[in-house]
């Protein structure tokens, strides 16, 4: 509900945006033709899901993620090291009850756990393996005399790849 957020004032456009505590902007006074004051804006959302608002004032435009306006203005400023995690892994829930500063081993950390990403697998941000390869890979090497480096070379990947395969480090045999 709109009406329960509370806002406060975007440091660095004081006199032309709120930004609320659930992730929202709204305009508060004219500039140029961008929108109506009062109006809640409505933000694009990036390819990686996560919601961007265009802000404007009398001499430029310029564009902020939701969630970086939200701790900026209700946390503070972020440390150089730091970034944003989205506690329920949720990018569209800007509140910032949902929000914290984290290091970025903390971030991938969080990530792994709620099932983002894997170290392992097809489901590996660089997989060029799959399942049927990993099955092909393993029986030729136990049926046959090829060596690692000859397997690599089949399956365009590294001879370390193969034996992380072979050795069940990357792949895990069922």
């Amino acid at each position: 509900m709109i009406n329960c957020q509370l806002w406060k004032p975007v440091i660095g456009y004081e006199d032309c945006y709120l930004v609320s505590d659930q992730g929202n902007i709204k305009r508060i006074k004219k500039a140029r033709a961008c929108t109506f004051i009062g109006k809640i804006l409505k933000p694009d959302t990036t390819q990686r899901g996560y919601l961007r608002y265009t802000l404007c004032d009398q001499r430029r435009l310029i564009r902020m993620m939701a969630h970086h306006l939200v701790m900026f203005n209700f946390v503070g400023p972020m440390y150089p090291t730091f970034t944003i995690n989205h506690k329920d892994a949720n990018p569209l829930n800007n509140s910032v009850y949902n929000l914290e500063y984290v290091t970025q081993r903390e971030n991938c950390y969080h990530a792994l756990k709620m099932g983002l990403c894997s170290t392992v697998g097809v489901t590996h941000h660089d997989a060029k393996l799959d399942r049927t390869k990993v099955d092909e890979i393993i029986h030729l090497f136990y049926t046959t005399n090829i060596t690692h480096r000859e397997l690599a070379k089949i399956y365009n990947v590294t001879k370390s790849t193969i034996t992380s395969v072979i050795n069940g480090r990357t792949w895990k045999v069922y």
